[in-house]
């Protein structure tokens, strides 16, 4: 709505362009971000407490969210931003 009221966009009209010319992301994706940037910082850090607890979470599949396999990619942040462009066409 922020969008929307700055650039006079109406409810109706799609401000994902603008959202993405920006530089930023859309809810759904700052979300994914978010838990991505959580779940990697739980695991790599140095508590041996918490790393720990994360992976008898991840042992016991109890975890079924997509973000947690995305812990142990190198570019996970960098594929939520692609996405995010690419669902734009």
């Amino acid at each position: 709505m922020v969008f929307r009221r700055i650039f006079s966009y109406n409810k109706w009209e799609s401000v994902r362009a603008v959202i993405n010319g920006c530089g930023r992301l859309d809810v759904k994706h700052l979300i994914l971000l978010r838990k991505v940037k959580f779940y990697r910082r739980i695991f790599l850090d140095n508590s041996y407490v918490l790393h720990k607890l994360f992976c008898a979470l991840l042992s016991t599949g109890s975890l079924h969210d997509s973000c947690v396999i995305s812990v142990f990619t190198v570019n996970a942040i960098e594929k939520i931003h692609v996405d995010f462009r690419s669902r734009m066409n």
